[in-house]
């Protein structure tokens, strides 16, 4: 557990062009070491063996097939918009019904 006192630790300022890089205070002109300590916690929290085995993690991504999601399409969004719809609707006549018994006395 790393425990910082002040949270604007990992504040970036904002200057003109664009953001200020982390720890670089623009009064004095001088660059903290904000940004090395917060890399270095984070290594260390993470351990040197697992973050070398995810740096060297080879990452494969699985693609849609377009045909397929050509001829699917309508099907999806039908069922995408209109299942919870009806899935609420059919709670609002249940909780309708229900308060209309209850009260009806």
């Amino acid at each position: 557990m790393v425990v910082i006192a002040d949270g604007d630790i990992v504040k970036n300022e904002y200057g003109k062009n664009g953001p200020i890089e982390l720890g670089f205070d623009r009064f004095t002109g001088t660059t903290y070491g904000n940004k090395s300590l917060l890399i270095n916690a984070v290594n260390y929290m993470l351990d040197d063996k697992g973050l070398l085995a995810l740096r060297s993690k080879d990452v494969k991504l699985a693609f849609l097939n377009t045909e397929k999601v050509a001829q699917e399409r309508l099907t999806w969004q039908l069922l995408n918009l209109g299942l919870p719809l009806f899935i609420l609707t059919i709670a609002a006549v249940l909780y309708y019904n229900l308060r209309r018994r209850k009260y009806a006395r």
